[in-house]
């Protein structure tokens, strides 16, 4: 729907193995820019990456705020048994998993991540970090040059209160300039349904409103009235 070709990438934060982005640039041929903090995470996304012949660019760092990052080299990663993907920065994250160990990992902003010559590049975001989103969305200011729909987890269901409250902050912040979505499945087709900051959501999407426009005119009913 986005006219994605071998001339765009996709940024993937929290690219885990790349069980999202390999598939899409497989099929497309984009490249992906990934983002993973896990060290095993990292390492089978790169023998995902050679399976598939992918092009792709890793970076193994924990993405937090401009603040965090000047005073903390390495933070620490608490690594959930038998669930590598809900990995986290936050201790207490998902407490459905009993956590094993733990990691230090460099720490990194987006911004820092991300060249100017890149920016024009990315047509696609997808950013899924366990419950610090909004931590890396303090340090990408350049997002604001990056015309491209962001995938994102919406998950108020779990967490502190105030994991919960800094999940509503990254929705609000998206909202001021992009239009924001719930991603359903009905009858095998996707729907985008009117987003409610006070819902969880498996998935949702942060569309620019150029694309949304788009969409709406050349695929209608992806939304729902």
């Amino acid at each position: 729907m986005l006219g994605l070709g071998e001339n765009d990438a996709i940024l993937d934060i929290g690219a885990n193995i790349g069980a999202v982005s390999i598939p899409v640039a497989t099929l497309l041929g984009v490249e992906v820019i990934a983002v993973e903090a896990s060290e095993i995470n990292a390492a089978l996304f790169c023998k995902n990456v050679d399976l598939n012949s992918v092009k792709s660019t890793l970076h193994q760092v924990a993405v937090i705020s401009p603040t965090i990052a000047s005073s903390n080299e390495f933070v620490t990663l608490y690594e959930n048994n038998g669930n590598h993907g809900s990995n986290s920065l936050i201790k207490d994250w998902n407490n459905s998993f009993v956590t094993k160990k733990a990691q230090c990992v460099p720490t990194a902003t987006l911004d820092s991540l991300i060249s100017h010559a890149l920016l024009n590049q990315i047509k696609l975001i997808k950013i899924d970090i366990e419950g610090s989103d909004n931590q890396a969305l303090l340090g990408f200011h350049t997002l604001k040059h990056i015309c491209a729909p962001i995938i994102f987890e919406y998950r108020i269901d779990i967490g502190s209160d105030k994991i919960k409250k800094s999940t509503k902050e990254f929705a609000f912040t998206l909202s001021l300039s992009l239009d924001l979505y719930g991603v359903k499945m009905n009858e095998g087709k996707i729907e985008f349904v009117a987003f409610n900051i006070e819902c969880a959501y498996e998935n949702a999407i942060a569309l620019p409103p150029t694309i949304s426009n788009k969409l709406r005119s050349t695929h209608p009913t992806l939304f729902k009235r």
